[in-house]
């Protein structure tokens, strides 16, 4: 499923093919913040990180 991404920090005409899905949200957040992961399956997610800009 397409998603866009509006925040501050998101980088300007990037377009990212990797294949997310909701628990890369949770992925981005655990990253980004320094948690542990809640379960296996965000554990294993892809990170959405490479579209932001921190």
């Amino acid at each position: 499923m397409p998603a866009i991404i509006v925040s501050p920090f998101a980088k300007r005409g990037f377009v990212d093919h990797t294949l997310y899905d909701t628990t890369s949200i949770l992925k981005l957040i655990e990253t980004r913040f320094g948690l542990t992961p809640l379960t296996s399956a965000d554990a294993k997610a892809n990170n959405m990180a490479a579209a932001f800009q921190f």
